[in-house]
This record gives C-alpha cells, sequence and structure tokens, in this order.
C-alpha cells in the first residue's frame, strides 16, 4: 500500500504553495555559469513549458532539480524542505524525471524497462502491483505492443516513449521532462499531450522542456519559463512576447511576430469554454492558450484522452491492483502471454545448466588422464580421486561461477559487454599481489591470498580514482583506466619475474598460465567468504539493472548509484582476489559466459547471475577435465584451454548473432 501523501485523491487536493521552488540557484561546470541565480517555482495542477536556445542552461535546471548535478549556491526546495534532506530513495517518490536519451541499451525489454521506474517503490508493491502499473502507464501511451520487445531493438522515439511509460508509473507529484517530444512523430506528440494534460488535471505538477515553439498552440501548458545564458527572462503564464523572444534567439522579432499569427490562425475551440486571450504583462502582449486548445487536424479526436490517455494515476484507469486492493492484471492475457514465453525460456535453461552442472560434478571427479578412475580400486587410486580430483573439481566450479557472476555484475556497472575482471585491472592487480608474495617467499595460503586481494582492491581504487578524475558518469573512462592499469600492473609483474631466481620465476609463469592445482581441503574456508561476496552482488541486482541502462536515470528513480558503485567493486575485488590467489589468472569465463545467457535471456541480473554461476561452474569444470585428460601429452593448465575454446567460440556468437 502506498503513502497516503501519493495517493490520487491527496494529489487532487488543491494548493497554492509550490511544490518545487529554486531559489537564486547557481550551477558552475569549472568557471563556466550554466545557472546564474535562478529563481521559479512550480506549482500543483500546473503544466510548465520551459524554453530557451541551446546552452540556456534548461537542462541543467532539470538536472539540479532532481539532483544530478550540484548547486554551487542558492537552494531548492520540495515540499516546502530543502532537497538536501531527501535521500535519493524519498526524492524519487516526490519527482519523476525523464532524460533526453538513454546511455545504454541492454539486453532488458520495454515492459522491464519502464517497471524500473517503480524502483522506489518496490519495498511496498508486490511483483503483480508493478508489472500491472508498469503495463497501464504503457496502454495509456499506446506502446503496449512493445512490451515484450527489446531496447536495442527499438527506435528512438519508441525508447523515448517507454521513459515517459515509466514517469507515468512512478506515481510522482512532479514529472520533469527533458525534451519528450524530440523523437515522437505527431501521434505520440499527441498522445503524450493529452497524458500531460490529464496529470496536471488532477493536480500533478508538470514540467517539460520544448524547443518547438509551435507546440505552445497545442501542448496545454499553463505557463511558460525562458531561460538564455542561464538567466530566467520570462516566468509567467501565457507565452513571452516577439521582443522577449527575439531578445533570448538572438533573432528579428519579425520572425516571431509570424510564429504568432500562424498560432492565432490556427487554434480553434475544442469545448465551449475554451478562451484565447491577448493580455499585457508589464506592458508585453501575451497570448493566453486554454488547456483544451487543439490544432483543426486533431479537434476530432479530442476525446483520445478519455480511452487510452488517461493517467495511469487516475482511480478509473488504473487496475484494482493499484488503486486499492490486488486485482487482476489488465488485460491478463497479453500480459501473460509475453511473459509464459520468456518464462518458459528461463525454465528451459534454469533446468538444463543445473542438470549438467550435477552430471559434470558427479562425473568428471571419476575423468581425466588414463581414462576412468576408480577410487575403491586401490589406496593409490582412492587417494587421487578424494586428495586431488574432488578437490580440484569442486574448486573449478567456485571459481567459475566467481568469475562469470562478477564479469556479467561489472558489465551492468560499467554498461559494456566487454568489462570483466581482467579489463578492468582486478586480475591483474591481483596477479601482481600473488607474485610479490611468491618473490617474497610469503607461500602460505593466508600471506598469498592477502597479497592478491591487496593488489587487486589498490588497483581497482587507482582505476577509480582516475576514472573519477575523467568524468566517471562516462563508463569508457573507467574501461579505458582498467586497460591501462592492466598492462601497468602486467610490467610490474615481468620486473619481478626478471629480478627472481629461476626456480621462483618458474613457479610465477606455471602460476600465471591459470591452473587448479589444489591438494586437500584446507582451501574451501575460502568459500564462505565467496558466498558472502556472490550474495553482495545479488543483492545489488536490481540497482545493477537500472544502473546498465542509465545511471543518472537509476539515480532519479532511488538508486544509491555512489553507494552501489563501491559495495559492487569491493566484492568484485574481494571475490576476484580470492580466486586468482588459488587458481590464478584465468580469463573469458567472465567475458563468454555472461554474453552468451545475456543474448539468450536477456540483461536482467535477478535472473543472469544465478544462471550465469550455473553456466561459468560447468564451462570451468569441464575445461578443467580436458586439462586432465591432456596431461599427458603436455602441461596444459585449465587457464591455456579456456582461453584456446572460448576466443573463437565467443567470435562466433557474435558472428552468429549478426
Amino acid at each position: 500500500m502506498l503513502e497516503k501523501t501519493l495517493l490520487p485523491e491527496d494529489i487532487a487536493k488543491p494548493c497554492e504553495a509550490p511544490w518545487l521552488e529554486v531559489r537564486q540557484v547557481t550551477v558552475a561546470f569549472g568557471q563556466n555559469r550554466a545557472l546564474d541565480a535562478v529563481s521559479c517555482a512550480f506549482r500543483p495542477g500546473r503544466w510548465t513549458r520551459i524554453i530557451g536556445p541551446n546552452g540556456a542552461g534548461k537542462s541543467t535546471l532539470i538536472r539540479a532539480m532532481v539532483g544530478l548535478v550540484p548547486v554551487r549556491e542558492g537552494q531548492i526546495e520540495i515540499m516546502g524542505r530543502p532537497a538536501a534532506e531527501y535521500d535519493v530513495m524519498a526524492r524519487a517518490r516526490l519527482i519523476a524525471y525523464v532524460p533526453q536519451r538513454l546511455e545504454a541499451l541492454p539486453e532488458v525489454t520495454a515492459l522491464t524497462l519502464v517497471a524500473q521506474g517503480l524502483y522506489a517503490w518496490s519495498d511496498r508493491l508486490s511483483p503483480n502491483e508493478v508489472q500491472a502499473r508498469a503495463w497501464q502507464a504503457m496502454q495509456t501511451l499506446g506502446i503496449d505492443h512493445l512490451a515484450h520487445c527489446r531496447l536495442p531493438t527499438l527506435s528512438g522515439g519508441q525508447q523515448q516513449l517507454c521513459l515517459l511509460a515509466g514517469a507515468l508509473a512512478q506515481n510522482a507529484k512532479i514529472i520533469l521532462l527533458d525534451e519528450p517530444t524530440t523523437s515522437l512523430d505527431l501521434h505520440y506528440v499527441e498522445r503524450l499531450y493529452a497524458a500531460l494534460r490529464s496529470l496536471a488535471a488532477q493536480g500533478l505538477a508538470i514540467v517539460s522542456i520544448t524547443h518547438a515553439l509551435d507546440d505552445a498552440n497545442r501542448d496545454g501548458a499553463n505557463a511558460t519559463l525562458l531561460l538564455a545564458k542561464g538567466q530566467v527572462l520570462w516566468d509567467a503564464e501565457g507565452f513571452p512576447d516577439a521582443t522577449t523572444l527575439a531578445g533570448a534567439y538572438d533573432m528579428p522579432e519579425s520572425r516571431f511576430q509570424r510564429f504568432f499569427q500562424h498560432c492565432e490562425a490556427e487554434l480553434v475551440p475544442a469545448g465551449p469554454d475554451v478562451d484565447i486571450q491577448t493580455d499585457e504583462v508589464d506592458g508585453h502582449r501575451v497570448l493566453k492558450f486554454s488547456r483544451h486548445c487543439r490544432r483543426k487536424t486533431v479537434t476530432e479526436n479530442d476525446n483520445l484522452g478519455q480511452e487510452r490517455c488517461t493517467s495511469p494515476l487516475h482511480p478509473q484507469a488504473m487496475p484494482k491492483g493499484i488503486a486499492g486492493g490486488v486485482g487482476e492484471l489488465v488485460p491478463p492475457q497479453k500480459i501473460s502471454c509475453g511473459d509464459e514465453i520468456a518464462a518458459a525460456r528461463l525454465r528451459r535453461t534454469r533446468f538444463g545448466l543445473a542438470l549438467l552442472l550435477l552430471i559434470a560434478l558427479i562425473l568428471c571427479p571419476f575423468l581425466g588422464h588414463g581414462g576412468f578412475l576408480n577410487p575403491q580400486a586401490d589406496d593409490t587410486a582412492s587417494s587421487i580421486f578424494w586428495s586431488l580430483r574432488l578437490p580440484r573439481v569442486v574448486w573449478a566450479a567456485a571459481a567459475g561461477a566467481i568469475l562469470a557472476s562478477v564479469g556479467a555484475s561489472l558489465q551492468a556497472l560499467l554498461q559494456n559487454p566487454l568489462a570483466t575482471p581482467f579489463t578492468l585491472g582486478l586480475a591483474s592487480g591481483a596477479s601482481l599481489g600473488a607474485m610479490a608474495a611468491i618473490q617474497f617467499g610469503l607461500t602460505g595460503l593466508v600471506m598469498l591470498s592477502g597479497m592478491a586481494f591487496t593488489g587487486a582492491f589498490v588497483t581497482m581504487a587507482a582505476v577509480m580514482a582516475v576514472a573519477a578524475r575523467l568524468g566517471f558518469r562516462n563508463p569508457l573512462y573507467c574501461l579505458l583506466a582498467g586497460v591501462a592499469a592492466s598492462m601497468f600492473c602486467a610490467s610490474l609483474g615481468l620486473i619481478l619475474q626478471a629480478l627472481a631466481t629461476p626456480l621462483t620465476a618458474q613457479q610465477m609463469m606455471r602460476w600465471q598460465l591459470g591452473g587448479l592445482e589444489v591438494v586437500g581441503y584446507r582451501t574451501f574456508w575460502i568459500f564462505p567468504c565467496l558466498a558472502v561476496a556472490w550474495g553482495v552482488l545479488f543483492s545489488k541486482a536490481e540497482a545493477l539493472n537500472l544502473i546498465s541502462v542509465d545511471a543518472s536515470l537509476a539515480q532519479a528513480r532511488g538508486v544509491r548509484v555512489e553507494q552501489t558503485r563501491s559495495i559492487t567493486l569491493v566484492a568484485a575485488s574481494l571475490a576476484t582476489a580470492l580466486v586468482v590467489a588459488i587458481c590464478g589468472p584465468i580469463g573469458f569465463v567472465g567475458l563468454l559466459v555472461p554474453h552468451w545467457l545475456r543474448q539468450r535471456l536477456g540483461a536482467d541480473l535477478r535472473h543472469l547471475l544465478p544462471l550465469c554461476a550455473m553456466g561459468g561452474a560447468l564451462f570451468l569444470v569441464l575445461g578443467d577435465t580436458i586439462s586432465r585428460f591432456l596431461e599427458g601429452i603436455a602441461y596444459l593448465p585449465v587457464g591455456v584451454i579456456i582461453a584456446l575454446i572460448g576466443a573463437p567460440a565467443f567470435v562466433w556468437s557474435m558472428t552468429r548473432r549478426r
């Protein structure tokens, strides 16, 4: 059940005080002031359009109100309280934000993207209620037929509509839209305007940025905020006069006079209460457009909003599961059809991987050089099975599960399918720490693991510091910093190897190849640490899903991005360091397994992480079994086998998809 302050009947109550107020706010990027002492207020039941030339500070103002850019001077108040008093989750329950475009296009469905708008309410809504509200929001904009399409297959306009639907489903009091109609055709522009008019009529505060001035005679907004060079030139009802517009856009006044004449010619009444006025505000001629004005071409569709463009917040438009009590989904047959297909594919994949992994764990300890091993044949065979084969297979499964899961988590965090423990320098840092331990004779398991973890953590801290310096909002910087750190650690490792004695250098070289030369069960104490690290990654799956689409949008929807990023990187560093300390660097598991599964099942980490754990475990167990079969011919550690199999398999997978 939602909080009372956000129920539709409370939203509709009249309120004269502004819900969102900007007081003398200054935002600067270096020496450039994007906003200079800007003041404005947005009240319930009103739709304000923000206009202005490029570089005027329109998007910066929206992002400052959402909390995505720091305010140097001034204050922003939400519901009469300073914005700084709200955490990201509380702010997301009050403000919905729609960016211009997405940062990345992961393999998630449109319905999943819309449902992510309800992240701030995830602790109060059941999965059925989340799905119902997301579906209803898509119906509102007429895009329910896109529900089960993946984002990379959608056009830019369709992606924008999904973002708008997510904002409608968010159940916020204030909706901020950054150029929402840029990629939309006329049909969907009218649907969007009808939905926003309905929301404003119910008492919500709507703020939208537009560059299309001719939309002013059909969008139905109540007021206009004109920005130029980071300052407010107009903040009043109606629309600025030609003189003010000419000064803001640095264009001839006659150009805007023709624009006003064109608007007056095309506006027609859509009902008996329409009022088109010419008024004087501070000595300027102003056109005031009624909320129900339309162009002639769409007047006959004036009732479109009654059936399909009604706000999902309106009690008549909401399914019972949202308005009060849990009811049936709308329409249940359409939702279940797409969900049953996806759920059936997920069940088949989960069952198949679990069955194959179980078979591999049972049979592979008996297989190796010399064929089938019978542990009951003699004491030597029994010792080989229980002390060598079985621990080795168990460690292969654990290492494969961790490497694949860490790879999937990092790829979501950095919005890049190439992000792995190796490309980010985690494995190289852990390898450098382990090689330093070998060089100084610290070969004990605790010391080796501790040095490997220290190397991985220091390397990741350096990568994050460099990426933050370059601008962490772009995940590519983090990836480039990781590649540089990996090469630097590899160089230091070569120096250590060159300075080592021949015996120590040979130990380093064999260890770098990546192997599972485990003896006995004394290393099994690491498994609880690995389980904790994996559990931490899984607990952040939903937040990582939002970050994989757009980090700024994720923060606006209630995700604590910096906290999630730090926790994920620490857990990934710990897990990678412990695996590398025992098995050495083993590549391609964290790249290939998530790639395969993401292609088949999508990028939802709530399903992907358990499957990656099973797939990575199966992949490494089979690779280690092949390595044991080849021991009689040549010493080929499992790291070499995995690379030989993984590289061509990855290329084949990419070409097959193309």
